[in-house]
């Protein structure tokens, strides 16, 4: 069921790799789905039986699906890491079908090994490094710590995860620069990405926006056994005990919209990119509001406003060093992708 005409990228015309913020671990991912900045060939997939010659046969009587030099993996860790993944990522949960769990199991082997070889070399990242890579993050997605904190907890992680996620992130990018160095990025190739990305430098005032649809009969797309009286009353009730901090979960258990699996994201929206009732309510909110009940011809919404941003305009040369730094962070990212087979040798 759409509520909106068409939903607003972050990104546009991109791979998922900037998408995903481009925290090491989550481009590496990618790499196994799209071919990124550097020309370096693609690495040669991990095989179950060199994940065996460099360690312990799993034990599955113990849960335990791989051992590398005495890490185990088990089922757990695995969907833990999986989901973490998922969350920091910001792909919607229909991305589960392009990347399953156990194609993933691949890249959390990457993951380790890199990990384990930075702990040899001594290589680790400081208080300062991990801060930046986390506020890089937060920047980007336009969300304020609280509001991250408050997603994670919805999504029953904790910030010791994400901690640990930054902190493993701003460690390998050390240890590719120690093994590959820096990259000097021309300033053709920045402003080609500046090109093709106008869109995330220059673009109108937007709102990352989510919601809880209540459709009934005869509502559009809707398959439901409320009237429309019951289905405005169950709202308006929904309506009262709603949260910033209770949002995800009740969209998950009670909108009507495919939606709900992803907390009721719809992702950013402009104006003129929504119908009219849900783009007037939500322009009228603050970050962080929740709207009264809106009805349009799906239904009735409640709407969740979890950040704004200003329209923009950025030239050139004011982006550059930004682009740079992220075709820097491609570039390692899909080094250490290359490599990281031969820490199985």
């Amino acid at each position: 069921m759409k509520t909106i005409n068409k939903k607003s990228r972050y990104f546009k015309g991109i791979g998922l790799t900037l998408t995903a913020l481009l925290l090491v671990f989550l481009a590496i991912q990618i790499c196994f789905v799209n071919r990124i900045y550097s020309e370096v060939e693609p690495a040669p997939a991990i095989k179950p039986d060199k994940i065996e010659t460099a360690a312990k046969r799993p034990d599955i009587s113990r849960n335990i699906i791989a051992e590398l030099n005495g890490t185990q993996i088990t089922t757990h860790d695995l969907l833990k890491r999986y989901n973490l993944f998922l969350f920091m990522s910001g792909l919607p949960s229909n991305y589960r079908d392009r990347i399953p769990v156990n194609s993933y199991l691949e890249n959390y082997i990457i993951e380790i090994l890199l990990l384990q070889e930075a702990k040899k070399q001594n290589i680790s990242a400081g208080k300062a490094e991990i801060q930046q890579v986390k506020e890089r993050y937060l920047e980007r997605n336009l969300i304020t710590e609280a509001e991250f904190l408050k997603r994670l907890d919805n999504m029953r992680l904790t910030t010791e995860d994400a901690d640990q996620y930054f902190e493993n992130n701003a460690t390998a990018y050390k240890l590719g620069i120690a093994k590959f160095g820096n990259i000097d990025i021309p300033d053709s190739d920045a402003k080609r990405y500046y090109d093709r990305n106008r869109d995330h430098f220059n673009g109108p005032e937007r709102v990352a926006l989510s919601h809880i649809l209540i459709c009934h009969k005869g509502s559009t797309g809707c398959r439901s056994d409320l009237d429309k009286q019951q289905a405005k009353e169950f709202a308006e009730n929904l309506k009262k005990v709603t949260t910033p901090e209770n949002f995800v979960n009740l969209a998950k258990q009670y909108s009507s919209d495919r939606t709900g699996d992803d907390g009721g994201s719809l992702g950013f929206i402009t104006r003129g990119s929504a119908v009219p009732a849900i783009e007037n309510a939500a322009f009228s909110l603050e970050s962080g509001g929740i709207s009264d009940v809106v009805e349009t011809d799906y239904g009735f919404h409640i709407l969740y406003v979890t950040a704004r941003q200003k329209a923009r305009s950025t030239t050139f040369e004011g982006a550059k060093e930004t682009i740079k730094r992220l075709l820097r962070e491609e570039y390692i990212a899909s080094k250490l992708y290359s490599y990281s087979p031969e820490l199985l040798k």
